[in-house]
């Protein structure tokens, strides 16, 4: 009896081995990889990490980029938030040529469609409020979206941006470099520290619509 409880037990032991031979081995599933930013598919949630007045965003007319807006053209932004924009903030990239500093947005937007956006449209006049034009034109823009009446944006409120256009030219938005907060294409915080708190370094996520 004990002989053919030993023998049963080897061939249990060999049909179990063999089993496990012909199981595939456990497979874990790809890790989602980080979505392309692609016009009329993808839009960008911006994150406050900091209570603050602002989200700003820079586009230099140096480097290569060649965004240099000039009289009559026309920036658009089309953008959704949890936290109200009231207040708007467009310069050139050097600081040097304004056309908006703390000005009523509600001139600029539209009524916020079925999910929420709302398009902001600027037409580059004849003459800017503060500066002048060098040849008609001004070298890269800075543009800023803050809250100056209901209060600031607290952490973890967020503003989404589905495009911002330059002549019909769609522009992807860069996150800031960490040690600076700034892109020259994207994201741009006027300082990381506790010396100028106006900005709300944001994150950056990459969203399917």
């Amino acid at each position: 009896m004990k002989k053919f409880l030993l023998v049963l037990l080897c061939l249990l032991a060999v049909f179990a081995i063999v089993s496990c031979k012909h199981e595939p081995d456990p497979v874990d599933p790809p890790a989602p990889g980080p979505l392309t930013p692609e016009e009329g598919k993808t839009y960008y949630r911006l994150t406050a990490t900091r209570a603050a007045k602002r989200f700003a965003f820079m586009y230099s007319g140096e480097d290569g980029l060649e965004i240099n807006p000039k009289i009559g053209d026309t920036l658009v932004v089309t953008y959704r938030t949890n936290h109200e924009v009231t207040t708007l903030y467009l310069r050139d990239a050097l600081e040097s040529v304004a056309f908006a500093k703390k000005v009523d947005i509600d001139a600029y937007v539209s009524e916020p469609d079925a999910e929420g956006w709302i398009t902001f449209t600027f037409t580059y006049p004849e003459e800017p409020a503060e500066g002048s034009y060098i040849d008609g034109s001004v070298s890269g823009f800075l543009l800023e979206l803050a809250n100056y009446k209901t209060g600031v944006f607290e952490v973890g409120d967020y503003l989404d941006i589905k495009g911002i256009w330059l002549n019909d030219e769609w522009l992807t938005i860069e996150p800031a470099d960490e040690e600076t907060g700034r892109s020259n294409q994207g994201v741009w915080n006027r300082a990381i520290d506790d010396s100028n708190t106006d900005h709300t370094i944001p994150t950056l996520e990459v969203k399917e619509l």
